[in-house]
């Protein structure tokens, strides 16, 4: 008798438990549609696909069900038409609310369709999209749907049961399938299983593991791509809408997962927001959709906020700030130093830095035949941000050789099915402090050879082209100083090469002031070549601290499509003007430079009086040390062992190549050091003059200190001590 009564007494917890997990299902797929877009949701698309369908073919007439175009296949896109409808017929505001019409359609439009009938060349849409959209429709539908209807979205989401070792997102979609699954036909195993999986992801990849979260908070998918955004996006998505249905279930997510989800989003990723923007630099090939933005996480921020943590009021500040597109607060410098990316927010603006390193992939591959311009993106791309609008949908009509930031070949554009290479040096990295950090990289491109199946990586041809240059990026509290030096091209084909300090939407006037005159222009339209003093566009102002560069300064039409980008996308012609600025450094040059301050929200009013304000002194910028002075401050990349001499530090003497921040304050230096190509510690020995309290790493005599320290990639912050 007691056993009978423990298995009715479970019986009954499991029964609720999965009642629950059903109830919080439903809920979720209503609540993808915000309360603001529910009256009119997809109203257009709907009366649309009424009209397209054939109901003798039980087919749409305008869907083409055999090409595997990810996007416009057939398949997908009649089940998503069908989520709309599903949808709709729940919302009391909507115009199909209840309609019994809806329900008549939707019997139609799935009576004949034969679901296993196609076969998409992609296998996550086969795997994981098509049973995505099946099992939403069951969820919705369930109770006015026959028996045998609702056995085929069943059959179609067991499709998802193939998976195997996937990773990273990928496994977070088959577990909630899973999920999904064991609710909706009543299997416990599944729903277990499911949650064991979501709750394995929630940690950090080991270094030899391809996708996942990693310590720094940094993501990856399909291999070392830096991916916060994008799949990143999804994964905080949809691990806040499952722990929120798994809360008050055996399976709750525990608390230690819990705050590595806090974590990741708090640091990982609220940090690559300016109000609802989301940092294009993350979002592997997604900046080629048309909708890509902030509002995945959004969502994430909704989700958090409903449980009891200290982090209410983040998740509260993240919603304001995407919701209402504002500025979010944060102050200070982010480096994810296993994706080789550095950011700075403030109130002023945003600055961002992408490098292209030995251990980092440039780019996602393309087999959605999106973002086909790839190449380039990591080449030393800035992205400079004062409201988030700056780029905005601005990728079918940029010109992919002129990026901001980037040092490169003027070349033909080549939309490649496979953009991915490795870096091909090691020295990239940064070091960061309180008020300033450095991101300096070794830069080295060849010409791009396309490998015959996208998922193996690009090579290099050096012999017919070879593009080099020191690149460093000194961040100073509100402002970056970009030096570039060592810029030259070798090989069999000769090449025009610049580097670009902006491309973004043309705002407002353009301001200048050349070199040798006190006047201030203005171009409203047009192209100007000329040495200048500054620059400045919708208030953000590009210092020249090379005087002899050449500027390229246009506000221009250019055309595109998102077709040229996104073959998901129609090709319609689209225009706008943009402004552009970028320095010429000649066919084939040899040893080239350039010097150059961005800095956001200073108008061009303010421009002079800001230059006087901000000196800044150039102490080297050359092929071996990049390095300057600023106030207390010295900031400097030695790319191999050498030495810098400062009149606030005196010299400074490196046995290898680092990047060192030092400060001056009343009684002490702090030095932050950093090796960008060292994965695991190496001992360096750094001499200074001047006499300091020492301890066991260093030695101090009377005009001099020498210090050994065992450096790797991470900043190693050191105080010294003025000795009486």
């Amino acid at each position: 008798m007691k056993y009978l009564l423990l298995i009715l007494i479970s019986s009954n917890f499991y029964g609720s438990f999965q009642d629950s997990i059903k109830f919080k299902i439903f809920n979720d797929f209503l609540n993808a549609v915000s309360e603001e877009e529910r009256s009119t949701h997809k109203l257009n698309e709907i009366n649309f696909s009424v009209k397209n369908f054939d109901l003798a073919k039980g087919l749409f007439s305008d869907l083409n069900y055999i090409d595997g175009n990810n996007v416009t296949w057939g398949p997908k896109v009649h089940l998503s038409r069908l989520l709309f409808m599903a949808r709709a017929y729940h919302y009391p505001s909507h115009p199909f609310y209840k309609n019994q019409y809806v329900i008549s359609f939707l019997k139609s439009t799935m009576k004949k369709w034969k679901f296993d009938k196609y076969v998409n060349h992609n296998w996550w849409m086969n795997e994981i999209g098509l049973p995505q959209y099946a099992i939403r429709l069951y969820f919705l539908l369930e109770k006015e749907l026959n028996e045998a209807t609702k056995k085929n979205l069943i059959r179609l989401t067991e499709q998802s049961f193939k998976f195997s070792t996937k990773t990273g997102q990928n496994l977070v979609w088959y577990s909630e399938l899973f999920i999904q699954y064991g609710a909706a036909v009543n299997d416990q195993g599944r729903i277990k299983l499911g949650a064991k999986n979501i709750s394995n992801v929630i940690r950090y990849r080991d270094d030899n593991e391809r996708d996942g979260l990693s310590k720094d908070n940094s993501f990856y998918q399909h291999g070392h791509v830096f991916y916060n955004g994008g799949y990143g996006l999804g994964f905080s998505k949809d691990i806040s809408r499952f722990i929120l249905i798994l809360e008050d279930t055996p399976y709750k997510i525990s608390d230690k997962k819990l705050e590595i989800i806090f974590d990741y989003v708090i640091n990982g990723q609220f940090w690559l927001t300016r109000g609802s923007m989301f940092n294009y630099s993350a979002s592997g090939r997604e900046y080629a959709r048309y909708y890509y933005s902030a509002k995945k996480l959004l969502q994430t921020c909704k989700n958090l906020v409903q449980l009891e943590s200290k982090y209410k009021e983040v998740f509260k500040n993240c919603i304001h700030s995407i919701k209402n597109n504002t500025y979010h607060h944060l102050n200070g410098f982010k480096y994810f130093k296993n994706g080789e990316f550095i950011i700075s927010q403030n109130k002023k603006g945003s600055i961002s830095t992408k490098m292209f390193a030995k251990h980092v992939l440039n780019a996602d591959t393309t087999p959605n035949s999106e973002g086909l311009y790839n190449y380039y993106i990591s080449d030393g791309m800035n992205y400079i941000f004062r409201d988030g609008s700056e780029y905005k949908q601005i990728f079918p009509i940029w010109d992919y050789r002129r990026l901001p930031g980037t040092t490169e070949t003027k070349v033909e554009l080549e939309d490649l099915p496979d953009q991915r290479t490795y870096g091909h040096k090691e020295f990239v990295g940064a070091v960061t402090s309180k008020n300033y950090a450095l991101a300096s990289m070794d830069f080295l491109r060849g010409k791009h050879i396309a490998s015959s199946h996208y998922r193996y990586l690009s090579k290099m041809d050096f012999n017919k082209s070879k593009l080099q240059a020191k690149k460093s990026w000194f961040y100073i509290d509100d402002f970056v100083v970009a030096l570039g030096a060592g810029i030259n091209h070798s090989g069999s084909e000769d090449h025009q090469v610049w580097s670009s300090l902006d491309q973004a939407w043309a705002k407002k006037k353009l301001y200048f002031k050349r070199l040798d005159s006190n006047e201030i222009e203005n171009l409203t339209y047009g192209k100007v070549i000329t040495e200048t003093q500054w620059i400045n566009h919708n208030e953000v102002a590009y210092v020249n601290l090379e005087p002899k560069s050449k500027y390229n300064i246009q506000i221009l039409e250019q055309t595109g499509s998102w077709w040229d980008i996104s073959r998901n996308r129609g090709k319609d012609k689209i225009s706008g003007n943009v402004f552009s600025a970028w320095i010429e450094h000649g066919m084939n040059p040899k040893n080239q430079s350039y010097a150059y301050i961005i800095a956001p929200s200073i108008t061009w009013e303010e421009t002079d009086s800001f230059i006087k304000k901000n000196s800044i002194k150039i102490l080297a910028n050359n092929k071996n040390i990049q390095a300057i002075e600023n106030k207390n401050s010295l900031m400097a990349a030695l790319y191999s062992s050498g030495e810098i001499h400062s009149s606030m530090t005196g010299l400074i003497k490196a046995s290898k190549g680092i990047l060192i921040i030092v400060k001056r304050h009343q009684d002490f230096l702090e030095l932050n050091i950093s090796k960008p190509d060292a994965y695991k510690a190496e001992l360096v020995t750094i001499q200074l003059e001047g006499n300091f309290q020492c301890d066991r790493f260093c030695k101090s005599k009377k005009e001099s200190t020498k210090l050994k320290l065992m450096v790797n990639k991470g900043t190693l912050k050191i105080k010294l001590k003025f000795k009486d």
